[in-house]
């Protein structure tokens, strides 16, 4: 058996992964035949019948589909650790170098900073994007637009500028201390992460098969 299912960039390269392999271990018979698309073109994809499936990330569903959230993940503001913005601070709250000392937090940056500053953003159509814009409301034109998780995190650094991204994304630059994380006061980033399909029509059995896999396993307590 195989099903066709269309998976958002981002949920392709963090959590589908895991999800696919633990899938194929208790239904090797059924092959996952998965193609890569921003979320609002892998749910145009499930309208036009090309696919089964989608996950995607974000809050706009197509109202011709279902929808069931099978988890969340969290976006931060993710800086180089050369940026402006990345400042240790000592007990007294006076402001250090990274010359000083390594840098170890970063002051908290307020919602209209980040609405004026060019941010690495995903293009438009990603949940990503949508997330941001629907956070912040207005935005500058950005530093760069990347079509893939992986180019927005590179170019981050590439370009010295501050990107809204998944914390799992750059996970080994924060832990490295490439990047850091800078707070943003009365922002929250929060993304549900969603498997839709067609209202149209009627799913086979490796849809639904796959589908009640996915709500059983997101069920369990979700780490990002």
């Amino acid at each position: 058996m195989e099903l066709k299912l269309v998976v958002s960039h981002t949920v392709a390269e963090i959590h589908y992964p895991q999800w696919a392999a633990a899938f194929q271990r208790s239904h090797p018979q059924t092959h996952l035949h998965m193609r890569q698309l921003n979320s609002r073109e892998a749910q145009r994809h499930v309208l036009q019948g090309h696919a089964e499936l989608a996950l995607v990330e974000g809050k706009w569903v197509a109202h011709e589909l279902h929808q069931r959230v099978i988890g969340h993940d969290e976006l931060i503001v993710a800086v180089p650790a050369h940026h402006p913005w990345a400042e240790s601070h000592n007990h007294n709250g006076q402001s250090m170098t990274s010359a000083a000392i390594p840098v170890t937090e970063t002051a908290p940056i307020t919602k209209e900073e980040l609405q004026s500053t060019p941010l690495v953003l995903r293009e438009q159509g990603s949940g990503t994007r949508e997330v941001v814009e629907d956070a912040l409301k207005a935005v500058a034109p950005p530093a760069g637009e990347f079509g893939s998780l992986g180019a927005q995190r590179t170019a981050i650094g590439a370009l010295g500028a501050p990107g809204v991204i998944a914390r799992r994304a750059v996970a080994s630059q924060l832990a490295a201390g490439e990047y850091l994380e800078v707070p943003v006061v009365g922002v929250n980033f929060d993304r549900p992460l969603r498997v839709v399909w067609s209202s149209k029509n009627r799913l086979s059995d490796p849809a639904r098969l796959f589908l009640r896999f996915l709500v059983d396993y997101t069920d369990r307590p979700f780490v990002v």
